[in-house]
């Protein structure tokens, strides 16, 4: 057993005849099959009987077989001398791997000490001020966070809060109920913002044929969401007809009536008989469309649209200057067909036709109008 365990130690040097690839295998396989671990090509190792091939490197061969004299031998002279030490395969071998390892560990750490430079110099070129009047005493400033403008108290709220269906039921529907089954503009108007504006508008709207429409339902499968800090509603009314609604929380909560109603400064009847030259706000549904005629036909100045009424009962064409921020923002996006929205729009001075005109601003999209244009 110690004779097997001392020759398992020993070891031969080989080339591969294909590849060139210098390994080694333990002494105790000779005469076996062996796959070169680079090439993966199956070489048969010589045995004690086999002449050596060009596979085994011959100098190593000899030397490893070379008898070991003594230490001191004498020349002819009668001079002592050292016996030049002699060199095995596997001590060649396991310096050879020393020195493969030790160059491979120097690499890699090299490469890693000129990566670690490069990422500073990236930092700080991403991180040094491009104003150089930025920079005093020498130093650039010290990065800070920016400060945050301070935000009203409701519309804080109105971020962190979920609209949760129990809200809704329990807060809003009783004022969407009081709302659309009010029998008078003035019961209606105790359930709107800003009644005393709000009020004489109904009147108008409605003039005698005021009715109740009448409330169903909600419409949870269009989940009641927040824009602002209005939640938006589907509601369903008495004749089966579904629209949206907007409840804001003032003194309690409120509606929006103006975009519940879809109002606007002059009735559509009166924009056509009145023809204003002057910028009208006007609450619409866009779509787009293709018609250019009258004051409106060259077709390389102007983008037509179509604007409608909520029920799309009544129509006007309006054009915006073709390629301008207008046009952009009147585009149909995300591929939303009808897209309802406040314009201010105005008839031009020469105009032939009652149903076309131009747009001079967008308010909004969508029928919640700002405070300050309500």
């Amino acid at each position: 057993m110690a004779e097997l365990s001392q020759s398992s130690r020993r070891w031969n040097g080989f080339v591969c005849p294909d590849c060139r690839h210098v390994f080694r295998v333990a002494k105790d396989h000779d005469g076996r099959g062996i796959v070169c671990p680079s090439c993966r090509r199956m070489l048969r190792l010589p045995g004690d009987g086999d002449e050596i091939p060009d596979l085994i490197i011959p100098g190593l061969m000899e030397e490893a077989h070379h008898e070991p004299e003594a230490d001191e031998a004498a020349d002819q002279d009668g001079r002592k001398m050292k016996r030049r030490r002699v060199h095995k395969p596997e001590d060649i071998f396991d310096e050879t791997f020393a020195k493969k390892e030790e160059v491979s560990s120097n690499f890699v750490r090299g490469l890693l000490g000129a990566i670690a430079v490069l990422g500073a110099v990236v930092v700080v070129v991403l991180l040094w001020p491009s104003d150089k009047s930025q920079i005093k005493d020498g130093k650039a400033p010290v990065l800070t966070r920016a400060a945050q403008p301070e935000k009203d108290e409701l519309a804080i709220q109105a971020e962190r809060e979920v609209v949760r269906p129990k809200l809704v039921e329990d807060e809003i529907q009783p004022v969407y109920e009081a709302f659309m089954n009010a029998e008078s503009p003035e019961e209606m108007a105790r359930w709107v913002r800003h009644p005393e504006l709000t009020l004489p508008r109904i009147k108008k709207f409605h003039g005698d044929d005021f009715a109740p429409v009448g409330f169903s339902s909600i419409n949870w499968g269009d989940e009641p969401t927040r824009i602002g800090t209005a939640i938006k509603a589907r509601v369903q009314d008495a004749d089966y007809t579904q629209r949206e609604i907007y409840a804001l929380k003032e003194d309690g909560w409120k509606i929006d009536w103006e975009s519940w109603a879809g109002w606007s400064e002059l009735s559509w009847e009166e924009i056509k008989q009145q023809r204003p030259v002057e910028p009208v706000l006007f609450r619409v549904v866009v779509s787009d469309v293709s018609y250019y005629n009258f004051s409106f036909s060259d077709e390389s100045e102007w983008s037509s649209y179509r604007i409608e009424s909520q029920d799309g009962e009544q129509t006007l064409f309006a054009y915006v200057p073709r390629a301008s921020e207008l046009d952009s923002l009147m585009k149909s996006h995300e591929g939303i067909e009808k897209r309802p929205m406040i314009l201010k729009i105005r008839y031009p001075e020469d105009a032939v036709s009652d149903n076309q005109v131009e747009v001079v601003e967008i308010v909004t999209t969508g029928w919640l109008a700002p405070v300050d244009a309500s």
